[in-house]
Parts: C-alpha cells; structure tokens; sequence
C-alpha cells in the first residue's frame, strides 16, 4: 500500500490523525477501488505544525490555493467555512 509512508511519517511525528472515507473502507476489509486518502488531523496548533511538516516532507503539497502555513490560523478557517456555506 503506498500510503504506508504517509502513516509512518505521521505517527513517527505524532501527528493526532483518523483516516476516513473510501481507504479506512478498505483498512477494514470492504473493497473499495479509491485512489484518494482522507484524513481529518486534530486542529491544534502543534499538531497542525508537525502535519505541515511531514507533508512538506512528504513531497505533498496542497492543491488549493492558498499557503499551507494559513491552516495554522483558526480565524482563516472559519473564514473559509463561512463562504462555503
């Protein structure tokens, strides 16, 4: 499984993480063909700190537009919440 490097990076960095949709499918047992891994990270500052890094890396970057770094800011994120809805 590729995504074996993601999951070591991020528990060897203690990243607060569950893994979710169509690969935690797949985790248990169900066959699933997904290509995508979702994850939802505990949203505490250090905890964002030490995903950024492992991302980075990683190699991964995001695909949206805007720097990584503004995740980091709770007031950004409700921003962000707040015209999406």
């Amino acid at each position: 499984m590729y995504y074996q490097d993601v999951f070591i990076t991020l528990n060897r960095r203690l990243v607060r993480y569950v893994v979710t949709g169509g690969i935690a499918l797949v985790l248990h047992g169900v066959v699933r063909m997904t290509a995508d891994l979702d994850i939802i990270i505990d949203l505490e500052q250090e905890n964002i700190d030490r995903f950024l890094s492992a991302m980075h890396d990683l190699g991964y970057k995001p695909k949206i537009p805007v720097p990584p770094e503004e995740f980091k800011d709770p007031m950004k994120r409700r921003e962000w919440k707040d015209e999406k809805i």
